[in-house]
């Protein structure tokens, strides 16, 4: 009876969870799906004229598209006299209560910071995060060490 009770008031107590699986990708399987993949720091964020939320993002989710030139340091997969690429990803600008979000990414040309992107190429020359747009931090990842600068900064 105790048991029942239990598990009873456990059950009833939890309420309502809202959950989202992940994929969980390991480096290789970044770089082998990736075409593209550098290192690079923010140079210029611009707000796209993007209209509604693609369909792969969560229903009542509100975003806005992005599109990120960063100066490329050195490229580790894809063409190597690549200097610039334009990254295509999107911020949250409102969420629903109670919505697990996306994990966006965000680039501060200020901050001169150094990133690790995964990348395949869009039909229109732009780059988008080899995960997929929901959750784009987990294939382009902030490099928290010293790092040398990019490639002749007078450029």
């Amino acid at each position: 009876m105790r048991i029942a009770i239990a598990l009873t008031l456990l059950l009833t107590a939890a309420g309502d969870v809202d959950g989202r699986l992940l994929d969980s990708w390991t480096y290789q399987q970044l770089f082998d799906k990736a075409g593209l993949v550098v290192i690079a720091g923010a140079a210029v964020t611009r707000d796209t004229p993007e209209g509604a939320a693609p369909s792969q993002f969560p229903r009542g989710l509100k975003v806005m598209g992005l599109s990120t030139t960063l100066r490329v340091g050195g490229v580790l997969k894809g063409d190597h006299n690549l200097r610039e690429v334009v990254v295509h990803h999107y911020r949250v600008v409102d969420i629903p209560p109670g919505l697990n979000g996306p994990i966006v990414v965000s680039f501060d040309p200020s901050a001169r910071s150094q990133y690790l992107l995964f990348l395949t190429r869009e039909p229109d020359g732009r780059y988008a995060p080899v995960t997929g747009q929901v959750d784009p931090a987990q294939c382009i990842f902030k490099l928290e060490s010293e790092v040398p600068p990019f490639i002749d900064e007078a450029d």
